[in-house]
């Protein structure tokens, strides 16, 4: 009995069995799928552009960080650090740039007749300046405005499912773009060259990944399906994790967003 246990074992791996009963059991451990939602009214996208060889870019990260300690985070504010290239000419290369953000950071920039600079503030897809302010922080970013119920569920261990339902008649109908991201808290990094050399920086928020679905569209409910390469994400003493979706009109202005942490990766 006991010699034709690695026989069997072996059969069963051959075939694929084995696998498929380990997902089986481990989907049953676990029946209920991580889920955010936004809920009806708009929840405001908050996005910093940023560098770690700016001077000037650090107040700006540490307002970022601040919105850990807002009642108003995931529920009336998500927030974004894209960090950008442009900087890197001075010596020190900010490994989290991306040239994807500089081009998102332009294109914005170029719709409100926005200049590009470091550190810049775009909330709901509008340049937002008065963030300085202190007043502005956690509920006084959100909006009233009804925009329609965002969802984001992990169907799969790298796979998500965003669907949109706009409020009935409302502009969010011509959302046609959706967006994920997966960011990185509590990220340290000392930096030796550039304007910041010899400081060592904190960033909260920050994009590790981003992609973008064309929204398909069935009446009224849109949808998009996303993979997130884990390999791909930050990993250190203390880091987590958090993701934010969300979907935008044809000209690229946030109509709703999402985010929460991600405890499987923290």
């Amino acid at each position: 009995m006991t010699k034709r246990i690695p026989i069997i074992l072996t059969a069963l791996i051959s075939t694929g069995l084995l696998t498929n009963a380990l997902l089986t059991s481990q989907a049953s451990a676990n029946p209920d799928p991580l889920t955010f939602k936004s809920g009806p009214q708009q929840v405001s996208l908050v996005e910093l552009y940023t560098s770690e060889g700016c001077s000037s870019c650090p107040p700006a990260d540490r307002f970022l960080s601040s919105l850990n300690d807002s009642e108003a985070l995931w529920n009336e504010v998500v927030p974004l650090a894209f960090h950008v290239t442009y900087w890197d000419r001075l010596g020190w290369p900010d490994r989290f740039a991306k040239t994807d953000f500089d081009r998102r950071q332009r294109l914005t920039a170029r719709r409100e007749n926005a200049g590009v600079y470091t550190p810049g503030m775009f909330r709901d897809g509008e340049e937002w300046r008065t963030w300085r302010f202190r007043n502005t922080v956690g509920g006084n970013t959100g909006t009233s405005q009804s925009s329609g119920n965002l969802t984001l569920t992990q169907t799969a261990p790298d796979f998500w499912q965003l669907d949109y339902i706009p409020v009935e008649g409302s502009d969010s109908v011509q959302a046609s773009t959706a967006m994920l991201a997966v960011l990185g808290n509590n990220v340290y990094n000392d930096i030796e060259r550039g304007e910041n050399a010899g400081r060592k920086l904190r960033h909260d928020f920050v994009v590790l990944t981003m992609d973008r679905q064309a929204l398909r569209s069935n009446e009224q409910h849109f949808s998009a399906t996303f993979k997130v390469n884990p390999a791909s994400l930050e990993r250190g003493p203390g880091v987590s994790h958090a993701i934010a979706a969300w979907v935008e009109d044809a000209n690229g202005s946030p109509v709703q967003a999402l985010g929460g942490p991600l405890p499987q990766l923290n």
